[in-house]
């Protein structure tokens, strides 16, 4: 394999650290991930809203943090989706409305 073959994958690669549910309906989860670029963060969250949307799930809240060998490290970014009504209390958005604040980092 080509070394920028193996940094795509590498950017594009995350482990889900911890997860947990609220009230059976506001899923949250800390994601390791080796990238500190937005792009490669705001696609990491859209495949997560993909694989965490189901009809019992109102809303999703995601901590980044970087990867350091399967350790928690730096925090990067905090992201969040409403799904429901009650998913929009939950997360203080409107439905269907992403939000992803991030804490210092490049494109």
């Amino acid at each position: 394999m080509k070394i920028n073959q193996i940094n795509q994958k590498q950017k594009a690669a995350y482990t889900i650290a911890s997860k947990s549910t609220l009230d059976g309906s506001q899923t949250f989860l800390r994601v390791l991930v080796f990238s500190h670029n937005k792009e490669d963060i705001e696609q990491i969250f859209k495949k997560l809203q993909k694989s965490e949307k189901n009809e019992r799930t109102d809303s999703l809240f995601v901590r980044f943090n970087v990867d350091n060998g399967g350790e928690i490290g730096e925090f990067i970014a905090n992201a969040k989706i409403a799904w429901t009504l009650k998913g929009e209390e939950q997360v203080d958005l409107k439905k269907d409305q992403e939000k992803i604040e991030f804490n210092n980092l490049s494109n």
